[in-house]
């Protein structure tokens, strides 16, 4: 992805669904300037629904996204060039953190296949 370099995910603690299963997980970095953390996992869809009413105690703003129908949750990072998203559909959770990297676009691409 651009000039950044792949590792794998594991040990990272973000915000998930109780009971949820990682499907996958990706971290790709570029030193200290730049990186794109994106972890897929899966639990029962009501244990996502509780993830997503958990969101709002951590800071995120929650709305549904017209083009896959799943919720869009986002909340700002700990830098002004930093992101945390999740989103969520059935009985899948995304979740996407950047930093000095746009990648909603690419983040979209993931959903479009996921959700279809």
């Amino acid at each position: 992805m651009g000039g950044l370099t792949a590792q794998h995910a594991d040990g990272f603690v973000r915000p998930s669904p109780p009971n949820a299963t990682t499907k996958l997980s990706c971290n790709w970095i570029q030193e200290e300037a730049a990186a794109v953390l994106l972890i897929v996992s899966t639990a029962t869809p009501a244990d996502v629904n509780d993830g997503l009413q958990q969101l709002a105690s951590e800071g995120y703003q929650c709305q549904a996204a017209q083009d896959f129908g799943a919720q869009y949750c986002m909340r700002p990072g700990d830098a002004a060039s930093s992101e945390d998203v999740v989103v969520a559909r059935d009985d899948v959770w995304i979740y996407l953190e950047t930093v000095n990297v746009n990648a909603r676009a690419w983040l979209s691409d993931i959903a479009a296949q996921i959700f279809g």
